[in-house]
């Protein structure tokens, strides 16, 4: 829940000392400084014994303040009574008397803006937005902060900035934008450190600490919590290793150690307690009900969410008022009294909607203030002008026939250069039409050139394959014959790879689909296979490739095709050839299976000095395939090429 959320983070990030309190003065006994001489150092006296009492007890605080602001505005001491109500806001902002630590707040805000001390007005305006973030109002508040940076940052006082830095980032943590409050939880840290200020150093690791813990990252807020506790202890901090407790607390409930939780709230909430900070005792008391809660210790979990409500309304904050209600609701809910809780959640609907009721009014009465502040500006303005149109009138008057005349020549010199440029452009516009004519015939008679060397290629092939046909009919030694034959089929592969060429638009391009079809034609017609008993199937791609790597695909096919046309079919036995060449991963993919008996045993082709695997473990190589020979029920050829080219 959203409610829920701003209470734990306002606790986590709540700072340990407003600014302008670190130091810390004399501590002389009360009836000491009462037997004193009624002046300004009995003032001061009374004002240093309340900046002590702010780390034990705000409530002793706060009546030590009292004294002395009574004093002060008796002998008119105008600057003691502004310190006085500086600690007596402090001692109410921690003791959760929001509305009058603003009251006092807001006195020492015009007391330093009469005396036109800009860097004091930026530290107290800061504190006013401490107040305000208390109250839930967190709009109002960074509008404080910012205006309080503005100034800040014309100050070479990196502990007043450093401050204001950190306020800021603990805001955004609350509304949830935590790369903001990481940015300026960063500038804190390295502001404090600069500034030499441990106390206030140290509070900031404990803010990171509680940064990361709300950002689920459990081992660097340990680190960084554990790191200020033994600070907090060192120097006996009270209220931040209230704030070091109570943030043990919720790793542990991340943790899911609830024994272990319960115990680190109810150390945080003595410390509080004994403080006087009732705000942070609320918080405290919440973290307990819930920890209850989840132990199913329903009673002990009322009791605990009943006096967090009770003590709301005792401080009157209606968002801390809507969170116990909520508690409570989702207490019941447990508990599986659900009238209970219905009843509770109608409560904190009716507190919500008035808390934003009461926002919304605030926005109106905002927003018609402005109004009527911009009313009378535009009337006083209105006057201005109208003084001003009539002279602004008679030199109108005066520019119009100057920029008239002016405009005309303009013209004129403007229709001038588009004539020029449509010339221009005109005659350009021919030139490339003819230039444009001469390269289309160029590329015409190219392409017929082309086309015609391709026809030429293929006759000579097909005149070469001619004469070795020739040649075998006259040669009787068996193995001349063949290896004629095997030539003529080389030869072949490559003649119908230029045929396809010239008969095609695509001079440069080879339809594969069509080209395998064809040559498997032309091989089973060369080898009298009956196609009755060899099934042919194919599985190619729609592919169109350059006529290098056509050519070596072609050889190789022509090859492992006609091995398995010689020796994977018996004369009288049926058999099945199947060839696929598709494109998968960036690799060109060849395969070629038959199921014929395979490979002889230790006949290792890729050893083979034989020319027809010689050739094809060159053009393998050429195209920088990967050739892997299996017997799989025959044998299976596959070639992964990785160096080929599209047309």
């Amino acid at each position: 829940m959203q409610w829920e959320k701003y209470i734990l983070v306002i606790l986590l990030f709540l700072s340990a000392n407003i600014s302008g309190l670190r130091g810390q003065g004399n501590d002389p006994g009360v009836n000491e400084i009462q037997s004193m001489t009624p002046d300004t150092s009995k003032v001061m006296a009374w004002i240093d014994l309340s900046k002590t009492a702010t780390a034990s007890d705000f409530g002793l605080a706060r009546i030590y303040g009292d004294s002395a602001l009574q004093l002060a505005a008796k002998i008119g001491f105008e600057s003691g009574e502004a310190q006085a109500h500086k600690q007596i806001a402090t001692a109410c902002y921690y003791g959760g008397k929001l509305p009058d630590a603003l009251e006092h707040y807001n006195w020492v805000l015009a007391y330093h803006e009469r005396q036109k001390d800009e860097l004091n007005w930026a530290k107290i305006m800061n504190n006013i937005g401490l107040v305000k973030r208390n109250q839930g109002k967190y709009d109002e508040a960074m509008n404080c902060f910012f205006q309080s940076l503005e100034i800040k940052e014309r100050y070479p006082d990196p502990d007043a900035l450093a401050f204001t830095y950190k306020t800021i980032g603990e805001t955004y943590a609350i509304e949830s934008n935590y790369e903001l409050a990481e940015t300026y939880f960063d500038k804190a840290l390295k502001g404090f450190q600069l500034a030499g200020n441990e106390q206030l150093e140290h509070t900031m690791i404990l803010n990171i600490g509680g940064f990361y813990q709300e950002t689920d990252q459990p081992e660097k807020s340990l680190e960084y919590v554990l790191r200020a506790k033994a600070y907090f202890e060192e120097v006996d901090s009270k209220q931040e290793l209230g704030r070091s407790n109570y943030i043990l607390g919720k790793l542990f409930i991340d943790e899911g150690k609830l024994v272990e939780a319960e115990k680190a709230f109810l150390t945080a909430r003595t410390l509080f307690y004994n403080l006087g900070s009732l705000f942070r005792v609320i918080g405290c008391n919440e973290s307990l009900a819930r920890v209850a809660m989840m132990q199913q210790d329903y009673p002990k979990a009322i009791n605990l969410a009943k006096i967090t409500l009770e003590n709301a309304r005792e401080i009157d904050t209606k968002s801390q008022i809507a969170r116990a209600l909520l508690l409570l609701s989702n207490i019941y809910k447990e508990a599986r009294d659900y009238q209970t809780a219905l009843d509770y959640l109608e409560q904190f609907n009716i507190v919500q909607d008035s808390f934003q009721n009461e926002e919304v009014t605030k926005t109106i009465a905002e927003l018609e203030e402005k109004y009527q502040s911009e009313v009378k500006e535009k009337e006083l303005a209105s006057l201005t002008i109208t003084n001003n149109m009539n002279e602004l009138n008679l030199k109108k008057q005066r520019n119009q026939k100057f920029a008239l005349l002016g405009f005309l020549g303009l013209l004129l010199v403007i229709v001038g250069l588009i004539y020029n440029q449509f010339r221009i452009n005109k005659g350009n516009n021919r030139k490339l039409v003819e230039k444009n004519k001469i390269i289309q015939n160029a590329l015409l008679e190219k392409e017929v050139l082309l086309k015609e060397i391709h026809h030429r290629v293929k006759n000579n092939l097909q005149f070469i394959s001619s004469l070795l046909n020739l040649q075998s009919r006259h040669t009787q030694d068996p193995n001349a014959l063949l290896v004629l034959n095997e030539s003529k089929d080389r030869i072949n592969s490559m003649s119908i790879i230029h045929q396809k060429l010239y008969q095609e638009d695509n001079l440069i391009g080879v339809p594969m689909d069509q080209y395998i079809e064809n040559l498997l034609d032309s091989l089973i017609h060369s080898y009298k296979v009956d196609r009755k008993k060899v099934q042919v199937e194919t599985n190619i791609q729609d592919l169109n490739l350059d006529v290098d790597t056509a050519i070596p695909i072609g050889l190789i096919l022509n090859e492992i095709i006609t091995n398995a046309f010689k020796y994977a079919f018996d004369e009288d036995a049926s058999g099945t050839l199947f060839v696929e060449l598709i494109e998968e991963n960036d690799l060109l993919k060849l395969c070629i299976q038959d199921n014929g008996p395979g490979l002889p045993e230790g006949f290792d082709p890729l050893e083979s000095e034989q020319f027809g695997f010689e050739l094809v473990r060159s053009l393998a190589s050429k195209l920088k395939g990967k050739v892997v020979l299996s017997n799989e029920k025959g044998l299976r050829f596959t070639l992964d090429i990785s160096n080929y080219k599209h047309a």
